[in-house]
């Protein structure tokens, strides 16, 4: 049976929006296929592929070794029904392990491991596969790597370019603990076919040096942003981060240290500008704080290496004053919380940043045989930055949002977001009392007693929120960080209850 939600349902419920400018409902409208029930003991890993075909999705069944576990393949069609469910099994007796799932082309691709003989060494390689978990081809070695046996899987890095035509595999290469840092490059084209090859080492020991992201640009150049933290004690000594461009084939590389006098780096992204320009955009606070005191905004051209604009931007004393969450009220500027999510780079020059409030917290809880802890996940306000080409604000919103759960990684919080033409939109799990016109405290979400709301941030930065409907009514608690942009004008959800699960299409 199908169920269509008309996302105008504010009037229906008595509800309505509290917070920042105001405009009109969001128009959109939510769709769902029908209700399925999962193989016992399985997880949703992947939504492997999706658009306004359908879908394919990836489950699995851990278990106590390679040869217990079950992976199952899921088709859907257009109207998100699925169609067909399929278990395949990889050969044992070799220690092959499945890595990842990944669609390239509209082929399917399984991505796996084997050790050597030595145990020393793992091959990477791709087995083209059907939608049936059939293998439809010949095995495509893609790299050897160094294997660590403290680790079993995923002992490198994966990442694609924007239109998918060239890949990198990352991964570290051996050394001394207080030796250099040391790692691989390899860059694929969208055929398997191995473009390049570079071992790089850097002058910083291997405990202070971390990749904390990777871009590729069209013509398959790589560039890494790396952060080095000299000296052990972190807060007594200033990070500084280096941008690392890998041109000509990996032939050329290029080190950029972004470093701002008076100003410490906490947090930072990095994009390449359909020009070639690299972007970068964060935090920034004071050394020795982790208080962020506004937003950083960098941008250079890689050939010439000169600076365009070079922005620290403060959050205003009103962004500063709203908090959200108790504990951050009385120890810490909740400025302290955010962790940068998303970085879009806009066609006349400017950017768009995103961040959530985010924190981890413990409480003590009575046992049968003593006191034990609980893991408490904080998944707060969201923070969304438009700057313009000049480096000013364009404006500056706060999307206000309370999540708190225990022991579960924040299942069921966070937010998806989709960008349609010059709209934002944000899609989260929140308390129907937040949305009554005659109460002004804000409820922590509860599962089972919680709407999908969706928040609508314009060019101009007027703000709607509006609750879309009660997860109970569609019978799923929604997985925000599961909801994904499949179209210019289309969001695949994702909602689960216990061992029951659907997907729905949310068109705006």
């Amino acid at each position: 049976m199908r169920y269509l939600f008309l996302l105008l349902i504010g009037s229906v419920i008595g509800l309505s929006t509290l917070w920042g400018q105001q405009v009109q409902n969001v128009e959109a409208d939510l769709q769902w296929g029908d209700r399925q029930k999962a193989p016992s003991n399985t997880e949703l890993a992947k939504i492997i592929d999706a658009g306004t075909w359908g879908a394919y999705l990836f489950r699995y069944r851990r278990g106590r070794s390679l040869s217990a576990e079950k992976y199952f393949i899921e088709t859907y069609n257009r109207e998100m029904d699925m169609v067909a469910r399929f278990e395949f099994e990889l050969p044992g007796g070799d220690g092959t392990d499945l890595e990842d799932i990944i669609s390239l082309r509209g082929q399917l691709y399984l991505l796996l491991s084997q050790p050597d003989a030595t145990g020393e060494i793992s091959r990477l390689l791709m087995r083209p596969f059907s939608p049936r978990g059939q293998v439809i081809g010949q095995d495509i070695p893609l790299a050897d790597i160094p294997s660590d046996e403290k680790y079993r899987r995923r002992q490198f890095d994966l990442e694609f370019n924007r239109d998918s035509s060239y890949f990198l595999i990352y991964n570290q290469l051996p050394g001394e603990r207080e030796g250099p840092e040391r790692f691989s490059l390899r860059v694929f084209d969208d055929a398997m076919q191995l473009q390049w090859q570079r071992d790089v080492e850097l002058p910083f020991a291997d405990e202070g040096f971390s990749v904390r992201s990777y871009q590729i640009d069209p013509e398959g150049n790589v560039y890494l942003l790396g952060r080095h933290q000299p000296g052990k004690d972190d807060l007594g000594t200033k990070p500084v981060h280096f941008v690392y461009a890998y041109t000509r084939n990996g032939q050329q590389q290029t080190q950029y240290e972004l470093d701002i006098a008076d100003a410490q780096l906490n947090q930072m992204l990095l994009r390449i500008a359909g020009n070639g320009d690299i972007v970068c955009a964060g935090f920034y606070g004071i050394m020795g704080q982790r208080t962020n005191l506004g937003i950083c905004h960098m941008r250079f051209n890689p050939m010439t290496q000169e600076a365009s604009r070079v922005d620290l931007l403060p959050f205003t004393d009103e962004f500063l004053s709203e908090s959200t969450d108790e504990v951050s009220r009385k120890q810490v500027s909740a400025s302290q919380y955010y962790q940068l999510r998303d970085l879009t780079l806009r066609s006349d020059e400017g950017i768009v940043l995103v961040a959530e409030q985010y924190f981890r917290s413990n409480s003590a809880v009575n046992m049968q045989y003593g006191v034990g802890t609980n893991a408490i996940f904080h998944y707060n306000d969201i923070m969304v930055a438009n700057i313009a080409p000049d480096g000013t604000y364009t404006w500056l919103r706060r999307i206000p949002k309370q999540q708190m759960t225990a022991n579960d990684n924040g299942r069921h919080s966070s937010f998806a977001q989709a960008t349609v033409q010059d709209r934002f939109l944000f899609l989260y799990n929140d308390h129907p009392d937040n949305f009554r016109t005659d109460r002004r405290r804000r409820g922590s979400f509860e599962e089972q007693n919680e709407v999908l709301a969706i928040t609508e941030i314009r060019r101009s930065g007027e703000m709607a929120t509006q609750p879309l409907f009660f997860n109970k009514d569609a019978g799923i608690i929604t997985r925000p960080r599961r909801c994904i942009q499949i179209s210019a004008r289309q969001m695949l959800i994702y909602g689960e209850e216990e061992r029951s699960y659907r997907l729905g299409l949310l068109s705006f």
